[in-house]
């Protein structure tokens, strides 16, 4: 017979009046604490009856729902169109990004150009050069560093500047490295020369 102990929960065989092997007390009620059996095909039925109560009450998720099939296929259709166009859409070329990022460098030595006249009153000359808008080349007024370094065109070569203190040329070779050529990346102009206003970089190429 199949006995649990009331202070341990132990179960072991023994008579009703012995005491418990792991605590070694004894019942005051052995016959209230006897663990009945349960034959095992009685338990297999249990278990097959919960099963198929439980697939009876659950009908399929989408069981008589057409409207919402219809809907979640051409979300999925819509979502699977919008990754294949993505997919498919090809991005700038390497030399397209070089001539992008040669003209935000471009743009920058502009602004600080401009940024210097406004305080010297004139564009750095030819021979001063853009290291100007770093170092003080002796000129009143001069409030810079107008830029933290001078970096070189996407090609690895200077940017080229000509000027006589009022008008200034500021551009990169391009690929070729050849100056007055078709690839050639100019500064852009400002506000102030496209209305006709004072002095500012030139985008004209001598000839």
């Amino acid at each position: 017979m199949k006995v649990r102990c009331p202070y341990c929960r132990h179960i072991f065989e023994a008579s009703r009046s012995g005491p418990c092997p792991k605590c070694g007390r004894t019942s005051l009620l052995p016959g209230y604490f006897d663990v009945p059996a349960r034959p095992a095909a009685d338990r297999e039925e249990r278990r097959a009856r919960s099963v198929r109560g439980f697939a009876a009450a659950s009908p399929p998720l989408l069981a008589n729902r057409p409207l919402q099939i219809a809907i979640g296929c051409f979300l999925l259709a819509v979502a699977g169109a919008l990754y294949v166009g993505r997919a498919r859409t090809p991005g700038p070329t390497p030399l397209e990004e070089q001539r992008a990022l040669a003209l935000r460098n471009l743009e920058t030595l502009r602004v600080a150009l401009e940024q210097m006249r406004s305080h010297v009153g004139r564009y750095p000359l030819s021979g001063e050069g853009l290291v100007s808008l770093m170092h003080d080349p002796g000129l009143a007024g001069w409030k810079g560093p107008y830029v933290l370094e001078l970096k070189p065109d996407p090609w690895q070569r200077q940017f080229l500047y000509v000027s006589d203190g009022t008008n200034v040329l500021l551009y990169s070779a391009g690929p070729d490295g050849l100056p007055r050529t078709a690839d050639d990346l100019m500064a852009p102009r400002t506000a102030a020369a496209a209305m006709g206003g004072e002095p500012c970089i030139t985008v004209d190429l001598p000839r």
